[in-house]
């Protein structure tokens, strides 16, 4: 989860590594292999005997006389394009004209109503909500609509960039690429997190052992709760939590995993593709002390991009994973400090 999801610093971020992994790593991207013309052919003079056909023996082609790879810069460009723009990226590759306008028009609605909530006079910028003294996140319901509405406008950049993405490779049949294309749609991972065959995998329930132990024990003294200013009630914050919990595991998911992960891998083998997703990922999370840090959600990127490459680069276990670890720990952070508390076990953060 974003502390401030709509900042300058995560679009930055979340920019740079989309060109690095997509295309600035390979030179040869976007490269258009020529037709070459045919020979032309001899000319012979009038009334003489036709000269016959030269005779080639067929050989198996070799590596190097293979057709060149098709270019693959449009998959790229419309990823980059929808993530600066959501439905920028379906105008590059003609999908559906309601697809990219629907998208476009969700975006400009999110900010429609974030810049409504930030109007208000109640409204406090993030940073003027944290008591950095007795750990204390003060949040109202003008706040957290703006919350939930900054979200969405960060899980409409990342999925719109993630569904251009996917469908441009799906449509040259992944021709050129060294790892499978995306295939799920975003009703496949909205379903992700109630779905038994991912639940009743050991990589995935044993996740959540840190994220009910703190939910189910008084919190430590040095982690962060959030006080609710009235008319919120703990219910509407539950509920408001879940929803944005959803938005940012389908989001980051998408965008981390389904686009970065996979475009790293693809261009810079796996090995090495997980840890350049996962930096850039621990980056994006860098800098805020109501969630994880930068070296938790770089080792938390290790282990869900780990997943999506053994589940031939699926990624729907990871959000189900990251779903159910943040909807815990935020629901965990509603809750009343004790007076007196022995800590064993602290360490819980939202990614």
């Amino acid at each position: 989860m974003f502390y401030s999801p709509h900042s300058r610093f995560t679009r930055a971020v979340g920019l740079a590594g989309l060109w690095l992994a997509l295309w600035g790593l390979n030179p040869a991207w976007g490269q258009e292999a020529l037709p070459t013309e045919p020979a032309p052919k001899p000319t012979q003079d009038a009334g003489s005997a036709p000269a016959p056909e030269p005779t080639v023996q067929e050989t198996p082609p070799t590596e190097t006389d293979q057709e060149p790879q098709p270019a693959r810069s449009r998959a790229e460009w419309a990823a980059t394009a929808s993530f600066i723009l959501p439905g920028a990226g379906q105008v590059i590759i003609n999908q559906e004209p309601w697809n990219g306008a629907l998208q476009l028009g969700l975006y400009g609605a999110g900010w429609h109503v974030l810049g409504g909530a930030m109007s208000q006079p109640e409204y406090r910028l993030p940073e003027n909500r944290v008591n950095t003294l007795n750990y204390t996140l003060v949040l109202n319901r003008t706040e957290m609509i703006a919350d939930i509405s900054s979200t969405f406008i960060t899980t409409m950049e990342f999925y719109s960039a993630y569904d251009a993405y996917r469908t441009a490779r799906l449509r040259v049949r992944n021709e050129g690429y060294n790892t499978p294309a995306p295939r799920e749609s975003l009703q496949d991972l909205v379903r992700a997190p109630f779905r038994w065959e991912y639940l009743s995998r050991p990589t995935t329930f044993l996740m959540f052992i840190g994220p009910l132990y703190v939910l189910a024990n008084p919190p430590a003294p040095n982690r962060y709760l959030t006080r609710l200013d009235p008319p919120l009630t703990r219910d509407e914050a539950r509920a408001g939590y879940f929803g944005e919990m959803m938005m940012v595991s389908v989001g980051e998911e998408a965008f981390f995993r389904g686009v970065l992960n996979n475009g790293f891998s693809d261009s810079m083998g796996e090995n090495m593709g997980l840890v350049m997703s996962s930096a850039v990922f621990g980056a994006v999370h860098a800098g805020n002390p109501q969630q994880a840090t930068a070296g938790q959600a770089f080792l938390f990127g290790l282990y869900l991009g780990w997943l999506q490459q053994n589940n031939n680069y699926d990624i729907g276990e990871g959000v189900a994973i990251h779903f159910w670890w943040n909807v815990l720990v935020s629901w965990a952070s509603l809750r009343d400090r004790p007076t007196q508390h022995v800590q064993i076990f602290s360490w819980g953060s939202t990614f």
